[in-house]
C-alpha cells in the first residue's frame, strides 16, 4: 500500500518563516548606497563650479540682449504709428474707389437699359396690315360691277 502523503502541522499568522532572507536588490547594500551619493555629491559640486563661472557672462548677455530688443520693440512702435497713417489714408481712398465703382455700375446699368429698350424698339415685329391699306373705295365696295351684255 501507498504511504498517504505527511500533513504539516497548521500553521498560525504569529509563526516566522524558517527561511533566511535573501538580498531582492543589489542596492539594498548600504556600501552600494554610500559609493553613489558620493558620486551624486561630486556631480553636483562640479555644476555648482560652472554656473559660478557662467553667472557674470550671463548677466552681461542678458543685459546686452535686453537692450537690443528694447531698442526693436520702439522701432516696432515707431513703424506702427507711421503705418496706422498710411493705413488710414488707403482705407480712405479705397472706400472712395468702392463708391465711383458703385456709380460706374449704377450708370453702366443704365446705359444697359436704354440700349434694350432701343433695340426691342427698333427690332420689334412689323405691325399687321392695317385696316386702311385694305380698304376698297366706297364706290366700288357698293356693288359689283354688272356685265350689260
Amino acid at each position: 500500500m501507498a504511504k498517504p502523503p505527511s500533513q504539516k502541522p497548521p500553521s498560525s499568522p504569529d509563526d516566522f518563516p524558517q527561511v533566511e532572507p535573501t538580498e531582492l536588490f543589489p542596492t539594498s547594500n548600504i556600501r552600494f548606497v554610500i559609493a553613489e551619493t558620493a558620486k551624486l555629491i561630486e556631480r553636483v559640486d562640479a555644476l555648482t563650479r560652472a554656473s559660478e563661472k557662467v553667472g557674470d557672462k550671463f548677466d552681461k548677455a542678458l543685459d546686452k540682449h535686453t537692450v537690443d530688443v528694447k531698442e526693436r520693440i520702439a522701432d516696432l512702435k515707431s513703424d506702427v504709428k507711421d503705418n496706422a497713417t498710411k493705413l488710414s489714408e488707403m482705407k480712405t481712398s479705397i472706400d472712395a474707389f468702392k463708391g465711383a465703382m458703385k456709380v460706374f455700375g449704377g450708370i453702366y446699368t443704365l446705359v444697359l437699359v436704354v440700349m434694350a429698350a432701343f433695340l426691342a424698339w427698333y427690332l420689334r415685329p412689323a405691325p399687321p396690315p392695317t385696316a386702311q391699306l385694305q380698304q376698297i373705295p366706297a364706290d366700288q365696295s357698293a356693288a359689283p360691277a354688272k356685265n350689260s351684255n
